[in-house]
């Protein structure tokens, strides 16, 4: 019942029932578990954690107990017990560290590597319990024929051999790691846009769009491009206990990465596609743009007073309205703040939709013929991919929400940029990276096998062993950042000055009024403070922290002795755990110089962000949001992109690059951060200097210093902070995205895509490209 209650949304209900149960049954292990859970998610994860403990005391193995243990401990840097692996810090039970590379370091089981253990055996347990769901192949005829209709043409003797292989793996397979039902819904994923383009192309040809009145709907066509439908015994796909979201800051390779995502994905589709009322036939395709017109729909849930909407809230009536008509789906109701207003008055088209059912949503983005539909949310808190997972549009991407893979069918691309996610991290890439090495494999006509069977065609099968990809999506490359910032709309209230005004300033007096605020604020803040003391800060929530960077940041206090790392109590829990181990890793002295404040007001965050000297960010989940809102300031930010395939802990890089000073704020190595802290710690030296009045002032200098005047004299026009320029570069985008889709060519292997000679041959990759001047000036 708590449960039930729980999933309704009544979750303080919940919580007393299972406080109930637990009265009456203290051992209860599930409902301590359920309890924490319940707990964690009205935002109290440090008082959920005596809970997660009792029910792991009574149940080592509860993969709900272990993983909300995990998740808990983490979010108030509780590190004792964690335990480690040999490549990393490794935490014993009493809170001391144990470094990587000690004589003897082995993995020590601790609660974060029993988290890694038990998601391991979540994953590996689908493979036997999903087993055997197609011991006879009825719908093979089926799938044929909706192969067939996707190319316009029958099966070639050689493509029907290929298909039917794949099809007898999943009958015949024994004790291999083959996920029956995964692939099947997979299949079925695949099919649907690709049968949404067949009717386009059989009702309007290859059109692009009309230059005069819309052309006639195409309904009479319906009974020839029928939905694919699961076998009646597909059950509700398992997903492990550790969601997509937590993945960002845990120690797990990229095939567990990708496949936390895909099990997620493949349950939502599951969920979406045996909805009673879906049509028998797939969702008609929109019309051709009516001369040229894009229809874009945005989906969100975050259209009030988060981040999202802080970034993002301009862009969507910036739009091009001659070439784009703008939805915007929101599917939460409203907070009362001003953010949702204001957004609903620039864009063309706001639709609240947070009581509509999903098949009135559904209804809705068929309606009114959106071509293009953008994911704001990912896996969110409250994010819809149900919506996306009914593939009502034959292209849907995703977009700033979530910074990974949703690792599903019905995603077809991924806005990013080079930095953030590496082109071999995708999976099309690299099967064009096989293809090329192993041109002898090559079959006469030009197709072209991979050694898993369960590939179609170039989307690898996510469950394959491999480590070297992780995303499912083909990327949409902008050229500076796929981040989208709203400072320069929303936030010149430091100066009072509008972008134009500011122009007209010489940079001498703006940079001179900028260091009285600095050292006013400075003064307001940290008052006890000399003035060459170097402020260290990092403004995330402390789940971000880890072992790793924190020994780090206490190395670097170590090393700079007038200097202080500010933190903020996000949450106030975690703030005595950080003192404690860092007067046990650290000593008294370098503990007693760790500053902690409260979680401030957006615009009083942002102002105030100007009085650290250097931000020193995460690295296994970046600062996002707040690495834009620093560099707004000025203060730089320093950041390493540790893993290739994890784009949370790349989005800093990203947005440091598209300063046009990314070379002085990136480091490769964990070494290199540190040295490259310190270098910029100690270059810091005041001059005395007589202003107008022959008052003497004490002004910084160094390359500190003139690293953070560059940014702070050039936000106006550097891209990261050049909303309209972004705005541009992602249509250009969502252009060819359409036109690929139109004539074919998104699809590798399709008979056009084999054809043709465009970029799209080379990579899957939408490459954006910019060739605007960066209008970045290097001041002296």
């Amino acid at each position: 019942m708590g449960s039930l209650l729980k999933d309704q949304g009544q979750t303080d209900q919940a919580i007393m029932l299972y406080l109930k149960a637990i009265e009456h049954k203290p051992d209860f292990d599930i409902a301590l578990a359920n309890l924490g859970n319940a707990i964690k998610d009205v935002g109290r994860a440090w008082d959920a954690i005596e809970f997660y403990r009792r029910a792991v005391d009574i149940n080592p193995d509860l993969p709900e107990a272990v993983c909300g243990l995990a998740n808990s401990l983490c979010s108030v840097c509780d590190w004792r017990g964690r335990g480690g692996f040999a490549h990393d810090i490794i935490v014993d039970d009493d809170g001391d560290i144990v470094y990587p590379g000690h004589a003897g370091v082995e993995p020590h089981l601790g609660w974060m590597t029993k988290m890694v253990d038990v998601t391991g055996r979540q994953l590996q347990a689908v493979y036997t319990q999903a087993a055997g769901m197609l011991e006879t192949p009825a719908a093979l005829d089926d799938w044929l024929h909706a192969l067939a209709i996707t190319k316009g043409r029958l099966l070639r003797t050689d493509e029907r051999e290929m298909w039917l292989a794949c099809f007898r793996r999943l009958c015949e397979h024994r004790g291999e790691q083959v996920n029956d039902a995964g692939f099947i819904i997979r299949f079925v994923d695949w099919l649907q846009p690709r049968l949404q383009r067949r009717w386009y192309i059989r009702a309007y040809g290859n059109t692009l769009g009309t230059h005069g009145a819309a052309v006639q709907r195409s309904d009479n066509l319906s009974s020839f491009f029928l939905r694919p439908t699961l076998p009646g015994n597909i059950t509700l796909p398992l997903i492990p206990s550790v969601l997509p979201f937590h993945t960002f800051t845990y120690p797990l390779s990229p095939r567990a990465n990708r496949l936390i995502a895909h099990r997620n994905a493949l349950r939502i589709s599951y969920v979406a596609l045996t909805q009673p009322w879906l049509p028998k036939h797939v969702f008609h395709p929109p019309r051709p743009p009516v001369r040229g017109r894009l229809n874009i729909g945005y989906i969100s849930n975050d259209v009030n007073n988060h981040p999202l909407s802080h970034l993002m809230q301009s862009i969507f009536g910036m739009h091009d309205r001659e070439q784009f008509s703008v939805y915007l789906y929101t599917t939460s109701p409203w907070d009362g703040t001003a953010y949702r207003p204001a957004i609903a008055s620039m864009v063309e088209h706001f639709i609240e939709v947070s009581s509509w059912s999903l098949n009135a949503i559904i209804e809705h983005i068929l309606e009114h013929e959106i071509h293009i539909l953008i994911n704001l949310g990912g896996y969110t808190r409250g994010a819809r991919n149900d919506i996306f997972a009914a593939r009502p549009c034959p292209i849907q991407m995703q977009l700033m929400g979530y910074a990974g893979t949703i690792g599903a069918g019905w995603c077809d691309y991924l806005v990013c940029d080079p930095i953030s996610c590496p082109q071999d991290m995708s999976a099309v890439e690299q099967w064009r990276k096989v293809r090329r090495e192993s041109r002898k494999e090559l079959i006469a006509d030009g197709h072209y096998h991979l050694n898993n069977a369960l590939d179609l065609d170039a989307d690898l099968d996510p469950e394959g062993d491999s480590v070297d990809w992780l995303y499912m999506e083909k990327f949409m490359y902008m050229p500076h950042t796929f981040m989208v910032t709203d400072h320069k709309q929303s936030f010149h209230g430091d100066e009072n000055l509008t972008p134009d005004e500011r122009a007209k300033i010489s940079v001498e007096i703006l940079w001179l009024n900028e260091e009285k605020r600095r050292a006013e604020m400075r003064q307001k803040i940290f008052a006890d403070l000399p003035q060459d003391t170097i402020i260290f800060a990092n403004f995330n929530q402390l789940y971000k922290i880890d072992p790793s960077i924190f020994a780090t940041w206490l190395h670097i206090l170590h090393k700079v002795p007038r200097s202080v790392l500010w933190l903020l109590r996000f949450p106030a829990a975690g703030e005595e755990h950080l003192l404690r181990t860092a007067k046990s890793w650290a000593g008294e002295e370098v503990a007693s110089r760790i500053r902690f404040t409260e979680v401030a007001r957006k615009e009083e965050h942002i102002y105030r962000g100007r009085v650290a000297d250097l931000f020193l960010d995460t690295v296994e989940c970046n600062a996002h949001t707040i690495t834009a809102d620093v560099l707004w300031t000025g203060t730089p930010v320093l950041t390493w992109p540790k893993h290739a395939h994890k784009m949370c802990s790349r989005v800093a890089a990203s947005m440091a690059n598209a300063t046009g000073f990314g070379d002085q704020m990136i480091v490769r190595t964990i070494e290199e951060y540190e040295s490259r802290a310190v270098a910029l710690a100690n270059s810091v030296r005041y001059v005395p200097v007589p202003d107008q009045s022959g008052k003497i002032l004490r002004r910084e200098q160094g390359e500190l210093m003139e690293l953070r005047r560059n940014l702070f004299l050039n936000r106006d026009t550097m891209p990261l902070f050049d909303t309209v320029r972004w705005t541009r570069n992602l249509e250009k985008g969502l252009r060819e995205a359409w036109r690929r889709w139109v004539e074919g060519t998104q699809y590798e292997l399709s008979d056009e895509w084999n054809a043709c000679e465009g970029p799209e041959k080379e990579s899957g990759c939408i490459w954006v490209l910019d060739n605007e001047p960066t209008n970045v000036v290097r001041f002296p």
